[in-house]
């Protein structure tokens, strides 16, 4: 397993230029340490422009809940990403796998969530994680 990674140096000075520019920094899919060092650097709000919470399901591009509560004390913006491989946990079957990959691909990778999970999930994220800006 690969060890990971924390910003660069040169990571970390563009983190402060997007700051002094008023851009916002993007925490979706970095490392936790990244994640943890861009929290640390910024001195304003960042996005998690397409994440899910750990704690529904527990896939690595996703958000644990001191992430989640670090965004929301910085005033951040979370846009929930709402496909099911970051929400629901869905046991891997290897007969299943490779035909689901090529029709992912083929349509685009259609959602099969019903309206109650997803509507679950940014229930979750308003009420338990006090966030301000939920999309």
């Amino acid at each position: 397993m690969e060890q990971e990674e924390g910003l660069s140096d040169l990571a970390k000075e563009v983190v402060r230029e997007m700051n002094r520019l008023g851009m916002m920094v993007d925490v979706s899919h970095i490392s936790d340490k990244a994640f943890w060092n861009v929290i640390s650097i910024t001195t304003k709000p960042v996005i998690a422009s397409r994440s899910s919470a750990r704690a529904i399901c527990n896939h690595p591009r996703n958000l644990s809940d001191d992430m989640l509560k670090a965004i929301a004390q910085n005033g951040c913006v979370v846009q929930v990403c709402i496909l099911s491989d970051y929400v629901k946990n869905i046991p891997p079957d290897s007969r299943y796998d490779s035909a689901y990959n090529i029709l992912r691909e083929r349509y685009h990778h259609f959602e099969n969530l019903t309206p109650d999970e997803k509507n679950r999930f940014v229930e979750i994220l308003i009420v338990f994680r006090s966030f301000i800006h939920v999309g």
